[in-house]
């Protein structure tokens, strides 16, 4: 068990009087300042500055930058309506993750499969980033389906530069959800982003066909990452299902 730093009144119950406003991250002058981090394959670990300027270490079993500083957010949050610290470290320490958000959806045919709904540019960033971390050293093969013509419209650029993170990137058709088409606007222009970046990017707008080609690329020891708002999740399912049934 982590015990709760000594001496922090919010754990005896009592909130904060008055209007006050913490900020979090690794900024200086953040209230709620993490400190170094470590990550591995397993979660990270980092130390959390509190307001009080006690410190405590923040466990993390799911990977990613952005979920550490997720993480000290919603310790502020427990302190700030006078929460005990320690359970809420226990369960940070404990918290596995939940569908469509780095969803490990298992390994067949020598082949690591994960699903994530990250659709806009920073999401993607971060998303590559954990599987860095979590995949140490595997080929990483990202599955984009672009969300609405008009976030595609407005940031092909940015999604293209974000999946040149990883070793392969493979496109489909852009998932329009409420939209109706915009002239001009498809997800070759991702694409085409994505090999400006530098890039090795493949286009396959057939999602019906998206399945095959990703079996005709990926080979044991990869990671298929199916990113995207759309119903790009049910495409690594199937070939999980696919790929265990041959």
């Amino acid at each position: 068990m982590i015990p709760a730093p000594p001496g922090w009144p919010p754990c005896s119950g009592r909130a904060p009087a008055g209007p006050v406003v913490w900020r979090f991250g690794f900024a200086a002058d953040a209230e709620l300042r993490l400190g170094p981090v470590a990550q591995e394959a397993g979660g990270s670990l980092a130390e959390l500055r509190l307001p009080t300027g006690e410190r405590v270490t923040l466990r993390l079993a799911v990977p990613g930058i952005h979920n550490v500083r997720n993480a000290a957010g919603a310790l502020g949050a427990v302190l700030a309506l006078g929460g005990n610290l320690a359970p809420a470290l226990e369960a940070l320490a404990a918290y596995g993750g939940l569908g469509r958000r780095f969803e490990r959806l298992g390994d067949a045919g020598g082949i690591t499969f994960v699903d994530d709904y990250a659709h806009h540019p920073s999401e993607l960033v971060a998303t590559l980033a954990a599987a860095r971390q979590a995949f140490p050293g595997r080929r990483l093969v990202a599955v984009f389906q672009p969300h609405l013509f008009s976030r595609t419209q407005a940031h092909a650029g940015a999604m293209g530069q974000a999946l040149a993170a990883a070793d392969l990137a493979i496109v489909t058709g852009i998932y329009p959800a409420r939209e109706q088409p915009i002239p001009g606007v498809t997800a070759e222009l991702v694409v085409r982003a994505a090999a400006e970046a530098g890039s090795a990017v493949l286009f396959e707008p057939d999602k019906t066909r998206l399945g095959e080609r990703i079996r005709s690329v990926a080979r044991p020891g990869d990671v298929v990452l199916t990113m995207g708002a759309g119903d790009i999740t049910r495409v690594g399912r199937d070939l999980v299902q696919w790929l265990r049934a041959a």
